[in-house]
């Protein structure tokens, strides 16, 4: 079974509104997140800042790629490196501006400006901690440190957040998922799997249904064009569901393939196998419906731990 891969077409206009979009929301966001860092020096509200400002530009990069039908991973990830760059150096100068007035704005983004503010900050502390105590010295630089780390890390996960979803070149559409087309009792390692890896999705039937509390399982999700045959891709993800002392549920999945490419035929079968496993029984279908929400709600659970 043949993986999918984006082909890397980048479109000039795409290209341009997603460039355009990202500095837009890197430059403005920096002048806003400065700002409201400066007047809101409280450590959590300003760890809340920044995640706010690091989601907001990868949303911006990642939401203008998609409807420009970028194919490039690699172009969303350079344009986020720039925008975060870009972003930080509107951040520092106009976090400057904040502090000490409109005075010092035709220095505060050079480097003697952005050396100068740094070094105020370094002996006097910029948000506060416990105690009202504010973060200073190495400390603090430890703090921006990890900030730029954050910010880059967000900025690009965000922005590549299509990475792996197909994409129809003969209609020039973004494939839609079904997640969870099949769950089968399975943990993944039966020498079948290498039969359907190998392309014979009927070999699928020796297995039993699971749902989506059963462990261990696979999940089969199903990617489709919207608008023709040519474009289906499977994926097959092992899961197994664990429970600690406290009763929290931890999930681990494992990838056995990511949008292996199929036939419409084969994408049709896996359909009618899904509907026929289920039994398409209303009474089953409701049940199942109702243990997605008790893992969803057990999920969330797991994350809050």
């Amino acid at each position: 079974m043949q993986r999918y891969s984006h082909s890397g077409i980048v479109p000039v206009g795409g290209a341009i509104n997603t460039v355009l979009a990202g500095l837009a929301a890197a430059v403005l966001g920096g002048v806003v997140y400065a700002f409201l860092a400066y007047w809101l020096s409280w450590g959590p509200v300003r760890l809340l800042l920044m995640l706010v400002y690091s989601f907001a530009v990868g949303f911006a990069i990642a939401a203008v790629a998609n409807r420009g039908k970028i194919r490039s991973p690699l172009f969303n990830t350079a344009i986020a490196l720039v925008c975060v760059a870009l972003g930080m150096w509107v951040y520092w100068g106009s976090y400057d501006v904040a502090r000490n007035g409109i005075a010092v704005a035709p220095s505060a983004w050079t480097p003697a400006g952005l050396v100068r503010s740094g070094a105020d900050l370094f002996e006097k502390g910029s948000f506060t901690m416990k105690r009202k105590q504010k973060a200073d010295g190495w400390l603090l630089v430890f703090f921006w440190i990890a900030e730029g780390i954050c910010v880059t890390g967000i900025v690009i996960a965000i922005a590549r957040i299509d990475a792996e979803r197909p994409f129809c070149e003969t209609c020039q559409e973004w494939t839609k998922s079904e997640e969870g087309l099949l769950r089968l009792a399975s943990d993944g390692n039966e020498p079948v799997w290498q039969e359907v890896l190998a392309g014979d999705l009927t070999a699928l039937a020796v297995f039993e249904r699971a749902f989506t509390d059963t462990s261990p399982q696979v999940r089969l999700d199903l990617a489709r064009c919207p608008k023709c045959e040519h474009s289906n891709f499977v994926s097959l993800t092992a899961i197994t569901i664990t429970t600690d002392k406290k009763g929290k549920t931890k999930t681990r999945q494992r990838s056995l393939i990511t949008n292996g490419a199929i036939t419409d035929p084969e994408a049709v079968f896996l359909a009618e196998f899904s509907k026929q496993i289920k039994g398409g029984n209303e009474d089953d279908i409701d049940d199942e419906g109702e243990d997605e929400n008790e893992v969803e709600d057990e999920g969330n659970d797991a994350r809050a731990t």
